[in-house]
């Protein structure tokens, strides 16, 4: 999915069936890992009132689940484009997720490779 138009991404979001709540999981590539990214994810999706989790990946990108308001997820996203000062973001890749996610906003231990890739490690 294309996001550099926004509100491409709102469109997409707000016709899926369920509300105005919604949840997505990210695959954000590039240099993101060992710049903090994990951490000033949970900060932006704290302070949007966000739910979710994140973690590094064995193959060098960062995954995310993140729920919330439409809105919301479309501003955070544009946000992980750019991330913290030192991460560059060559593309990011977003998919519904359907799965239940619980309350805050942690950050996960990575994932290990062959692992379970559904965020409950």
């Amino acid at each position: 999915m294309d996001l550099f138009g926004g509100s491409r991404l709102r469109r997409w979001l707000s016709w899926l069936p369920g509300g105005n709540v919604r949840a997505v999981h990210l695959i954000i590539s590039g240099k993101v890992q060992r710049v903090f990214y994990r951490r000033w994810l949970q900060r932006e999706a704290r302070e949007k009132g966000l739910a979710g989790w994140v973690r590094n990946r064995f193959d060098g990108t960062v995954e995310a689940v993140v729920k919330g308001r439409a809105f919301d997820l479309e501003d955070l996203v544009r946000l992980a484009w750019s991330g913290p000062p030192r991460a560059r973001v060559s593309s990011i890749e977003v998919n519904l997720y359907r799965e239940a996610v619980g309350r805050g906003f942690k950050i996960l231990k990575s994932a290990e490779r062959g692992g379970s890739d559904d965020g409950k490690t």
